[in-house]
């Protein structure tokens, strides 16, 4: 018979109890085919690692290796960890002939390398540090426990830490979104709290639960180090934060020739669009703090790139249909027909490079995270920067706009053709002709002009002042008084 303890998750106390489950064999831990004291232990991972009680020592290499096996008496007898106090021991790290001392305290939750505290100031219990030095030594004691859970039970404020923790974040992800800049993300603080917020007892005892909270803690005590939690105060803080750094990631930037070049592109030929594809991909492509947001922001942009040029496509091969129309006319005249065929060439060029975008844009940005950040780091360290991208993601609808323009004239041309005969009839209805296509070049430039400044802050759209006619009266009546007098 065996005694184990059992935990009542409403009282919270532990009651021993015998229980015949000795003659089960678990996997977890053994003793066969072992050194004298030394047992060995499966992470859930499936790798191994050894521990021996007497030693207070846990070693990463097999130790059923002769070798190994010496080499390690030789570091204990050179440093004798025995001699810690209960809830402490010592982690062997590194290979043979290169080891080092990890020193573990479970009772603190910390952890620091022998060659920054000798052994025997262990013996004396753990001296309270700075706020920044430990939080470094529980970074490194949640490390270890991640590695090497299988030989410990976990006590039940470390489960209160990492729901207390995860809590704040998931808090800190209502308030600022995207712009949050916490380990977890939303939907992923939902998840854990729903792993974590279980009954338990006084310890945690299942390996797979002391590897989560482990793994959960030591992402907290990163976050923690990396943001100088407890170091300054409110407004500190905000200063700190407002106050822009220096980017380790610097983008290449085109010369000045290229810069005019590229500059002379967009607001000419390109008519002003690759401005918006620039801010968009700049919008998509910024780090707020969080990995897993850049790439959901970017692959959103793609998404929603895919479905612009599919809307191009379509409306590029009606365009090649009215060209091909127009081109079957038996008495076009020379203008008319360039145009068309011009018209017709930049239709084709827009529905080439659309299904090529398309085609790309969904096949590599959803295959893995690693392509994505591939694109984005290209598209910043090109030859032109992302003003070039910018350029090349424009191409679908400058040439679109293109074959507009080139059918627009096509028809035009072909409308005054009748204005050199001699009939009365032809040149009256291309006068009308001619008007009709004036109203509505003014009204689709207005439209345009409009819908361009509608979204800028401060713009000085072109709005009409209508006046009634009762005031024009009066005012020409006093004008006149005024003359009279005079």
């Amino acid at each position: 018979m065996a005694t184990y303890d059992f935990d009542n998750y409403e009282t919270g106390t532990s009651t021993a109890v015998n229980t015949a489950d000795d003659t089960y064999i678990t996997l977890v831990q053994s003793r066969r085919n072992m050194p004298s004291g030394w047992m060995k232990y499966v992470h859930p991972q499936s790798w191994v690692y050894f521990r021996n009680d007497e030693y207070k020592m846990v070693v990463d290499d097999d130790v059923r290796e002769p070798e190994i096996l010496a080499g390690i008496n030789k570091f204990y007898l050179a440093n004798q960890t025995s001699i810690l106090p209960d809830g402490v021991e010592a982690c062997l790290l590194g290979s043979a002939g290169t080891y080092f001392y990890l020193i573990v305290d479970h009772n603190q939750c910390v952890a620091e390398h022998l060659n920054n505290r000798p052994l025997r100031d262990w013996v004396s219990g753990f001296a309270e540090p700075s706020t920044a030095n430990l939080i470094r030594c529980r970074r490194l004691y949640w490390n270890f426990i991640q590695r090497h859970p299988c030989h410990m039970t976990q006590p039940r404020r470390a489960l209160t830490e990492a729901i207390d923790s995860v809590r704040a974040y998931y808090f800190d992800n209502l308030m600022f979104g995207q712009r949050s800049t916490v380990p977890f993300s939303q939907t992923e603080c939902d998840n854990l709290l729903r792993h974590l917020e279980v009954p338990q007892g006084p310890t945690i005892r299942e390996t797979s639960m002391v590897t989560l909270v482990a793994w959960i803690l030591r992402e907290v005590y990163s976050y923690r180090h990396a943001e100088g939690y407890g170091k300054y105060t409110s407004n500190q803080l905000r200063a700190r934060q407002r106050t822009p750094r220096g980017s380790v990631y610097v983008p290449s930037s085109p010369s000045v020739i290229a810069s005019a070049l590229i500059r002379f592109l967009m607001n000419g030929p390109f008519f002003g669009i690759p401005q918006t594809y620039l801010e968009h991909v700049q919008h998509a492509s910024e780090f707020r703090g969080r990995l897993s947001s850049l790439h959901q922001s970017w692959r959103e942009y793609t998404d929603r790139l895919v479905r612009e040029y599919s809307d191009f496509i379509l409306i590029s091969t009606v365009l090649l249909s009215a060209t091909v129309g127009l081109l079957s006319v038996s008495d076009i005249g020379q203008m008319a027909r360039v145009c068309s065929i011009m018209a017709a060439f930049a239709s084709l060029g827009s529905i080439t490079t659309g299904a090529f975008f398309v085609w790309r844009h969904q096949r590599d940005t959803h295959i893995s995270t690693t392509r994505t950040f591939a694109y984005m780091n290209n598209a910043h360290r090109n030859f032109f920067g992302l003003p070039g991208h910018a350029l090349f993601l424009s191409l679908p609808p400058v040439l679109l706009v293109w074959s507009l323009v080139g059918l627009t004239i096509a028809i035009v041309a072909y409308a005054l053709q009748p204005v050199t005969t001699s009939e009365v009839n032809d040149v009256a209805s291309t006068s009308v002709t001619i008007v009709i296509f004036f109203l509505v070049m003014v009204c689709t430039g207005m439209a345009i002009y409009v819908f361009v400044k509608m979204w800028n802050w401060g713009s000085r759209i072109w709005k009409p002042k209508f006046v009634p006619v009762s005031r024009i009266w009066a005012d020409c009546l006093s004008r006149t008084r005024a003359g009279e007098k005079g």
